[in-house]
């Protein structure tokens, strides 16, 4: 109980802002599209195709979605460092996108600097996240961020005599993003 109190402690004490020269694109380039998520979601959010394709170009061109029942789908093309979510409609005369109601949702990006963990995040897409770490499977931190400020920008420092396995765990528009790491 007292090595976590002392993590914690040391945690709290370092917590800071940081700049890093971590970059975000807005978009997704043709670098970024490598083993990418494809899933296409019924309107009840049930998954009705799920699949792993390495592509470069427009996903929505991988699929025939003649085989789809008539109805209002979600397409979700996860990659690398975000997620872009497109609605469409499947009629009798084809299958129509609704591209202006593109959402895009951005990843955080978790990096590991000898006894510090930095954890930067896009939140264009939403101003409140949840950030808990983890040593040894228990919860040794968690913080709730609400800020108008659209770039999440944490560090933490952690006890360097206090090895084993962390996570950094970050829930955000009701996403679950994980890192492990070992210190």
């Amino acid at each position: 109980m007292i090595k976590k109190l002392l993590i914690v402690a040391v945690m709290f004490g370092t917590l800071s802002s940081y700049t890093s020269n971590v970059l975000v694109e807005n978009k997704i380039t043709n670098n970024d599209i490598n083993n990418i998520s494809v899933v296409i979601k019924d309107a009840s959010g049930t998954v009705v195709q799920l699949s792993t394709v390495n592509y470069k170009g427009d996903a929505k061109a991988l699929f025939d979605y003649s085989q789809l029942e008539k109805g209002t789908y979600t397409l979700e093309i996860d990659t690398k460092f975000q997620i872009e979510i497109t609605s469409f409609k499947v009629t009798e005369q084809g299958v129509e996108f609704f591209d202006k109601d593109v959402q895009t949702i951005y990843k955080p990006i978790f990096q590991k600097e000898d006894a510090k963990i930095l954890i930067s995040k896009v939140g264009l897409d939403s101003n409140k996240m949840k950030v808990e770490l983890y040593y040894e499977n228990e919860l040794i931190h968690s913080e709730i961020i609400s800020s108008e400020n659209p770039i999440l920008k944490r560090a933490y420092k952690l006890d360097r005599t206090e090895r084993g396995d962390y996570a950094a765990v970050m829930t955000s528009n009701g996403r679950v993003y994980t890192e492990k790491f070992k210190l």
